[in-house]
C-alpha cells in the first residue's frame, strides 16, 4: 500500500459519539492529501463541531450517521455544478439524506446526510479572515450539519436563526463568532 493509501486509512474514522445519550456516528474520509499537512487533529475537529451543532440545535438525542468528505476545490466545484447549477467551488456543501425507516434501525443508524468541505477555499477564506484553519473548518462543519438538520439561510429570518446556532456551536468549542470577527458568510 502506498503512502497516500496509508494516510487515507489513518484519517478515515467511524465511531459513535456515545459519551452522551445520543448515538451519532461520523464517517470521515478524504480525497485531498493536503488535509494531512494540517497541524491539528482534523478528525477530532470535525467530530467536535458536528456534536456542537447537534447540541445547539437541540438534537442531543439524535441517532444516525453523518459522512464528512474532506475534499478539494475541483471536486466541490463539480458537485456544486451538478447539484446546485452553480459554477465554481464553494467552501462547504451539505446533502441531507431522507432515509426511510428500516427494520434494522436498531442495529444500523439512519444516514442523516453528507457534508463536503473544500481545502483550498477554506485556506483562502481563513487567511483572508485571519482566523485559524481549525476554527474555519469547525465553522464549516457546523454550518453543514445545521443544513442537514433542516436549517437554511436563504430568508433573512432563517439566516438569523442559523447564524445564532452557528455562534452557539462555535462558542461551545471556544471559537469566537465568525460574524463578528470576519466578513465571511457561509
Amino acid at each position: 500500500m502506498g503512502e497516500r493509501g496509508q494516510l487515507q486509512k489513518e484519517l478515515y474514522l467511524a465511531r459513535s459519539m456515545t459519551d452522551r445519550a445520543n448515538i451519532l456516528t461520523v464517517s470521515l474520509r478524504d480525497n485531498e492529501p493536503k488535509w494531512h499537512d494540517l497541524k491539528f487533529d482534523v478528525g477530532m475537529c470535525c467530530e467536535a463541531a458536528l456534536r456542537a451543532s447537534f447540541e445547539a440545535a437541540g438534537e442531543i438525542g439524535a441517532r444516525g450517521e453523518v459522512s464528512i468528505l474532506l475534499s478539494s476545490d475541483s471536486v466541490i466545484a463539480r458537485l456544486n455544478r451538478k447539484y446546485r447549477g452553480v459554477e465554481g467551488p464553494t467552501n462547504v456543501l451539505s446533502f441531507p439524506a431522507y432515509s426511510v425507516t428500516s427494520r434494522f434501525e436498531s442495529e444500523i443508524p439512519a444516514l442523516l446526510g453528507d457534508i463536503v468541505v473544500a481545502f483550498e477555499t477554506l485556506v483562502e477564506e481563513a487567511e483572508a479572515a485571519r482566523i485559524t484553519m481549525q476554527a474555519h473548518l469547525a465553522h464549516m462543519v457546523v454550518h453543514g450539519a445545521l443544513h442537514l438538520l433542516g436549517f437554511d439561510h436563504q430568508v433573512e429570518a432563517e439566516a438569523e436563526v442559523m447564524e445564532q446556532l452557528e455562534v452557539e456551536s462555535l462558542q461551545s468549542l471556544g471559537i469566537g463568532s465568525p460574524y463578528m470577527e470576519s466578513s465571511l458568510r457561509g
